[in-house]
């Protein structure tokens, strides 16, 4: 009890102090001096009553008369409830438990946005293509092109929903110009599931279509499987170290696969893009890996060597680097626009011809020298998310 007699005189002096000041803060510190006399008051006096037992209830010690006064005094000029709703309001809690109500209504609200968007350009992209397996070779590039052009409207929507759940906090700087008609590569530092919708919002309209890895895990969804298998997505299924080293094959027909999905891109002009860190950034990563980088995770570079392997006809690789003002890389922090401050770098580096029309399976040097050639770039990245930290 000791401790709560000496809150008590604090909570007390400090609203003495306010009222000599004659200090805004003065009914605030009234409620809270209230709050805590009344709740130290009740709890000496219950303790009292209890140490004389049963008897100190009763006429017999002044004990009883001091818990009865107690009661009553508790409940003068408010009681220990009322005057903590008080403190509570004018602290400001009632407004930011509303707010966050608020914010958790706007990020259901931005999920089911993103949804119907999702809906609605899957199934047309879906609809669109059924004729796909019964017609020839020079129709099924009409109809690439077509779902080219059905996914940048479905992007745009994207973007028009971003920007009104972030309130256009997104600041995207492009260093150079592109040319929708180029094929490329594409690469980025990874550090939320959110990257991929701001990746699509700055690359909408501006390059050409965005195609992402996808695992293979994700056919058995036919919906999502559908509409990207007709977006020529390369499907690839990886296949973990483990199970490489017990069975090498395994990596040839990894590349194979990669091979043979990449080359379906030639249908119409694309980025085939890589998140070339393999995994999200997160300190513990960075802490684990030991990284030669102070802002990136090391870059793995087979997919991308892989994908150009197979597309020699890429100009360019674009490369995106985005960097956010908050910590908090949730899904949910992102839809609530908790994570609505970012700034994207956008800058393409040509591929040098040296590289192109060669296999990364079987080459060493080509792979010692596209591992130089990513690695420079990764400096380049890293020394650009300093200078674009907030």
């Amino acid at each position: 009890m000791f401790c709560e007699l000496e809150l008590t005189k604090s909570s007390v002096m400090a609203a003495m102090r306010a009222a000599d000041e004659n200090s805004n803060e003065l009914q605030r510190l009234s409620s809270l001096a209230k709050t805590v006399a009344g709740e130290t008051l009740h709890l000496v006096s219950n303790e009292a009553v209890q140490m004389h037992g049963g008897i100190g209830v009763t006429d017999e010690y002044d004990i009883g008369f001091f818990l009865k006064r107690g009661r009553v005094a508790e409940q003068i000029y408010g009681g220990i409830k009322f005057h903590t709703e008080r403190y509570a309001n004018l602290s400001g809690f009632y407004f930011h438990k509303m707010k966050n109500f608020l914010s958790n209504l706007k990020g259901v609200i931005h999920f089911i946005f993103i949804i119907i968007e999702l809906t609605i350009g899957f199934s047309t992209i879906t609809i669109a293509n059924l004729p796909r397996p019964f017609v020839s070779q020079k129709l099924k590039i009409s109809l690439a092109r077509m779902s080219n052009h059905i996914s940048d409207w479905t992007i745009l929507g994207f973007k028009v929903i971003m920007n009104f759940f972030h309130n256009n906090k997104m600041e995207v700087i492009y260093e150079d110009t592109f040319d929708r008609n180029d094929w490329c590569l594409g690469l980025a530092n990874h550090q939320s599931w959110a990257d991929i919708l701001l990746i699509l919002s700055a690359s909408n309209y501006m390059m050409p279509n965005i195609r992402f890895f996808m695992k293979k895990e994700l056919s058995w969804i036919p919906f999502i499987y559908l509409a990207n298998k007709n977006l020529n997505m390369p499907f690839v299924n990886r296949h973990s170290k483990k199970q490489i080293t017990k069975n090498p094959n395994l990596r040839l027909q990894d590349y194979e696969n990669t091979i043979k999905s990449c080359k379906r891109l030639k249908r119409a002009p694309s980025t085939i893009f890589s998140y070339a860190e393999g995994t999200r950034f997160t300190p513990e990563k960075h802490k684990d890996q030991n990284s030669s980088y102070k802002n990136l995770l090391e870059p793995k570079i087979g997919g991308l060597a892989t994908a150009l392997s197979a597309l020699p006809e890429s100009k360019y690789l674009i490369d995106f680097t985005l960097v956010y003002k908050t910590d908090q890389r949730s899904a949910w922090a992102f839809l609530k626009g908790d994570m609505a401050d970012v700034k994207i770098l956008v800058k393409k580096f040509k591929i040098p011809e040296s590289l192109k029309n060669k296999s990364y399976l079987d080459d060493n040097e080509y792979r010692i020298e596209f591992k130089n050639w990513i690695e420079d770039i990764w400096s380049q990245k890293d020394k650009s998310i300093e200078s674009l930290k907030f």
